[in-house]
Formats: C-alpha cells, sequence, structure tokens
C-alpha cells in the first residue's frame, strides 16, 4: 500500500467519525416522538410543572358512555373515582378541579338546606382517597347552568333565593356549615363558591328565568366570600368565569372597571374559563397583577355553531376533538404560562372523550393532549 493510498484510508475514516459525531449530535438535540399519536415533546426548558398544570375531574365517568354531573349522591362510585385518581397521578399531576356542589350535599327544606349526612360521607371519602394520590383540589361548590325547577338534592343552584338579602343569608349560612364540616380535609386549594355565576346568568334558562342581575350576583358572591374566608385562613376562596375578548359582556377579568366592581372583593384569585383556538384570540393579562392569575378551565371552541349564528365566531366543538384542541390548547398554555399564570388547567379528565377515553373495564386511554402534558411534568 502506497503512501498515498493510507492518506486517503485516514482521511476516509476521520471524515468517517466526523460524520457519525454530527449524527449523534442531531439525535440528540431533535424533537422526541411518543409511539403514541406521535406526541411531540418539548425541550429539556419546559415551563410546565405539577405546580402550574393540573386538570379538571369536573364529575363521574361511569364508563359506560354515561357522565354523572350529580355524582355524589347514590350514584357514587368510590372504585371509580380512585382509578381516576391513579391515573391522574400518574400523569404527574397533583391539583384538580372538581364540581362538589353544596346543594348535591344539602337537603332543602322549608327555605333552609340542611347536611345529607350519608351523601357528605361520600364527599369525605372523595377528598381522603384525593389525599392518599397527593392530589389537591379546587372544590366549585355552586353551578347553576339548567333549565326547569331546581328540586332538592338535584346538585343545582337556586337563582331565585340571591334577589333577596334574605336568601343570600340561606345560602351563607349553608355555605358556613358545609366548611365546617369538610375544612378538616387539608388538600383543598380553593373553596371556588361558584362556576360561571355571571356567565350562567346569559345561558342558563333558569338563570334567565329567574331574571337575575349582575348587583344581586355580585351581593351574593361577596357575601359567600365574607362568610367563607374567615373560616378557612390563608386557603384561597372565590369564583371563577367565563373570559372572551370577542364579547364585552364577558370580560370580568380584562376590564379594569367591571374588575373593581363585581370581582376584587369577592375573590383572592382572578380565576377565568378560555376557550378559543388560537392564542393571539386571547387577551394579554400581563398587566392584571392584583391577584394571583389562573385558568382552571380552557381548550378549543367549547360549542357547535359553524355558521356563527349565536357566536361571533364560528365553532365545531373543537374542545372534544383530539387534535384541534391539543393545538388550541398547547398554543394558548405558552402564552398564558408567559403573561403570569400561575396554573392552568385544561377541561378534562372526564366529561371530554376528546381527552381521554373511559373504558368499560375501568381503566383509560390517555390521548393527545394528556399524553403531552404527562410529557411536560416529567421533563
Amino acid at each position: 500500500m502506497t503512501h498515498y493510498h493510507r492518506l486517503i484510508i485516514a482521511y476516509s475514516v476521520l471524515l468517517g467519525i466526523i460524520l457519525l459525531i454530527c449524527m449523534l449530535s442531531m439525535v440528540e438535540h431533535t424533537t422526541h416522538y411518543s409511539s403514541s399519536n406521535a406526541l411531540v415533546r418539548s425541550s429539556t426548558n419546559s415551563p410546565y410543572t405539577n405546580d402550574n398544570l393540573g386538570i379538571n375531574l369536573p364529575w363521574l365517568d361511569l364508563h359506560n358512555g354515561v357522565e354523572e354531573y350529580n355524582w355524589l349522591n347514590e350514584k357514587y362510585n368510590s372504585k371509580l373515582i380512585d382509578k381516576d385518581l391513579a391515573e391522574i397521578q400518574a400523569m404527574g399531576i397533583t391539583k384538580i378541579r372538581t364540581f362538589c356542589q353544596m346543594e348535591s350535599l344539602f337537603n332543602f327544606k322549608d327555605g333552609k338546606f340542611e347536611l345529607h349526612k350519608k351523601y357528605a360521607k361520600n364527599l369525605d371519602d372523595f377528598l381522603t382517597k384525593a389525599e392518599k394520590h397527593n392530589i389537591s383540589v379546587i372544590c366549585v361548590m355552586g353551578a347553576g347552568n339548567y333549565e326547569g325547577e331546581p328540586k332538592s338534592l338535584d346538585g343545582n343552584f337556586r337563582w331565585e333565593l340571591i334577589k333577596t338579602p334574605a336568601g343570600i343569608k340561606v345560602y351563607t349560612d349553608a355555605y358556613s356549615t358545609y366548611i365546617k364540616r369538610f375544612s378538616s380535609h387539608k388538600n383543598i386549594i380553593m373553596w371556588e363558591t361558584h362556576n360561571e355565576p355571571y356567565g350562567s346568568a346569559t345561558w342558563s334558562e333558569a338563570a334567565k328565568v329567574a331574571q337575575v342581575t349582575e348587583d344581586q350576583i355580585h351581593e351574593y358572591l361577596f357575601q359567600s366570600y365574607k362568610t367563607i374566608k374567615p373560616l378557612v385562613g390563608s386557603t384561597y376562596v372565590g369564583f371563577s368565569d367565563l373570559e372572551e375578548r370577542e364579547q364585552p359582556k364577558y370580560q370580568l377579568f380584562s376590564d379594569e372597571a367591571k374588575r373593581t366592581r363585581l370581582v376584587d372583593d369577592s375573590t383572592d384569585v382572578y380565576s377565568l374559563h378560555i376557550y378559543r383556538n388560537s392564542a393571539d384570540q386571547v387577551f394579554d393579562f400581563s398587566g392584571v397583577k392584583n391577584k394571583p392569575k389562573w385558568v382552571v378551565e380552557y381548550g378549543g371552541y367549547n360549542y357547535y355553531d359553524p355558521q356563527a349564528i349565536e357566536h361571533p365566531i364560528a365553532g365545531n366543538s373543537e374542545l372534544y376533538n383530539t387534535e384541534a384542541n391539543y393545538t388550541s390548547t398547547v398554543d394558548i398554555s405558552n402564552k398564558l404560562v408567559n403573561t403570569g399564570f400561575t396554573l392552568l388547567m385544561p377541561w378534562a379528565f372526564s366529561s371530554n372523550s376528546g381527552m381521554v377515553v373511559h373504558n368499560p373495564d375501568g381503566t383509560h386511554t390517555l390521548l393527545k393532549l394528556p399524553l403531552w402534558m404527562k410529557e411536560q411534568i416529567k421533563i
């Protein structure tokens, strides 16, 4: 072999080594994919942790195609809820938001609420199981999106009561009993007095029939906050509501005047719901700094209105479409975390088959967004 040939071989080996190093470098820095849904994993500098990324577990899915909104009564299933909580824990999530309506646990009789002792034990069981799985809970005490007349123990808010001071006192007395009964559970991160109180007044048939006003809703929220806060100390108390840039009636938190008049004295947290398809549709809240900022419900459009007849933007229920909701939620999440929000909770572990499939055997199939969440928390 000539000296020339030896040089050629040496240069070839050197070139091969250089190419190998380059390929290994590319593998190290490329985007990773899971074997399911071609899931994109972010860089190791993910801003998401189990402290700022939670999830809604609003109510019970019976794994047979049926959801139970009023789930803390005879429909309560301790084994199924434990499996839900175990799956959420396996995702790395430590914070959930759940509907634990006072009206599901208290009889309404002779103009006042009375605790149902048997059903109260169901909430005890749920909160104890959540603590076993190292999960803290936002406990939603009231919700009023329904039609018809409320019935005792149906889980529905009684709008007529809050139209008078005496009726509001019926509620605050019941909330005082509720808090004293369940505050021994130390894994409550917020006592949420009401889900979408102002928003519900515009879309709940029961609220519209009652013709409640913003001022009446505010007085109820304010008196509820005043009643509960001294009983729970540093634990957060407040409510959450819809925020939407396109419609002024849903701009409670982005409008300073409305925040001052309707929000600030009734909550410890600015707690929002946002259902939009992209981050550029979301108000920039970076200048809002008076209180902690959370988004406790969010995702793609949560309505079906393809011709934009009842909404300013056409929607095709993207919230329940696995791919569309994944794209929307990740985009919105990045904006929120970069503008000072400290807790983000997509909708939802139950009540969204585009997120999680509840299989007949009691197991779960996590789809694209919850798998992404799991990967973020693991990083």
